[in-house]
């Protein structure tokens, strides 16, 4: 369930008061994408062993709307979708308590200007991306022999759609579980469940989206470079790591792109999980636009990134002022 009336948010103006959000954007510098395509570290590229994978993968039928069973993932976290008369209870409750309680703290973030802090924030993906190789850049010591070992992102556009067929494959199997149908019969559900008209958010959803950004940007950051990364000293600090990262020797002009495309990728695990979990019959499942998921992520992010920021979570059972 989402709702925000029962956490303490009078303090987030004064935290963010204390942040430094007006800095000159920083250069990312291209040895950090360079390091990543060069594919050092502990293990292999993402996209190159996801590809060694699905060399050899045999698979039945799948069709699936990848990107649509995504959205449903992240609401199913805060939500329940299968009790559609709860969910209408369950939405009608968060949009309250959201109007009451969480956008009268937050909707200066959305008037704010997010261009340094949104390009921080792809520095800090990329720290986080070396970080998990383990490739410690301030030693890193590249020679020009390395400029023919950059491989081009290694994933064809149908290898990337079927990846995110197998993502939703878990979830389609959840719905069809809980609600005790097989696949193939859960049209009338989701039918039911595209006719739910979205609530009005007292907020248009371009300024919602943006202190959705706003916050998860921050909590990236965070995650990179430390919880104080935004105040004038972690600011200073990642200066100064950001300059030694530009004075590295580069070998090659690495592809600008490649790095955008890795961050989409899925973990190799959860795709072995949806590989794992089909039938052997294969899966179809056609599904409506949902109007109403939009509003769904809205909200279930807004509460992800409050709780990632400043350790708060939403009313639990029984803990809503509007409940």
């Amino acid at each position: 369930m989402v709702c925000f009336c029962h956490i303490p948010l009078s303090h987030v103006p004064a935290s963010f008061a204390k942040m430094n959000l007006s800095f000159t954007p920083p250069t990312i510098p291209l040895q950090m994408n360079a390091a990543l395509a060069l594919g050092f570290g502990n293990s292999m590229r993402l996209d190159m062993a996801i590809a060694l994978w699905m060399q050899n993968l045999r698979l039945p039928s799948l069709k699936l709307n990848g990107g649509l069973m995504a959205q449903l993932k992240i609401a199913l976290g805060m939500f329940d979708l299968f009790d559609l008369p709860k969910l209408q209870a369950q939405l009608a409750l968060g949009v309250q308590s959201l109007k009451a309680n969480a956008l009268p703290k937050l909707a200066f973030l959305a008037k704010l200007n997010l261009a340094a802090v949104l390009q921080l924030a792809m520095v800090a993906r990329l720290q986080l991306a070396l970080d998990a190789l383990k490739i410690n850049l301030s030693a890193w010591a590249p020679t020009p022999t390395m400029s023919m070992r950059i491989a081009p992102f290694a994933l064809k556009p149908p290898q990337l759609v079927m990846g995110q067929m197998l993502l939703g494959v878990p979830i389609a199997l959840k719905f069809s579980e809980t609600l005790g149908v097989p696949v193939s019969r859960l049209g009338s559900h989701f039918r039911a469940l595209a006719s739910i008209k979205p609530p009005s958010l007292g907020i248009s959803v371009q300024a919602m989206m943006k202190i959705c950004m706003a916050l998860e940007a921050i909590m990236t950051i965070k995650a990179a470079f430390g919880v104080n990364a935004l105040s004038p000293a972690g600011l200073s600090s990642i200066a100064a790591k950001l300059k030694l990262y530009a004075g590295l020797p580069l070998p090659v002009i690495p592809p600008l792109n490649l790095q955008a495309k890795l961050d989409g990728l899925p973990s190799l695990p959860d795709l072995k999980l949806g590989a794992g979990a089909l039938p052997p019959s294969g899966l179809s499942l056609q599904l409506p636009q949902i109007p109403i998921l939009p509003t769904l992520n809205l909200l279930a992010t807004l509460a992800i990134t409050l709780n990632a920021n400043f350790n708060i979570s939403p009313c639990g059972p029984g803990g809503c002022a509007f409940g």
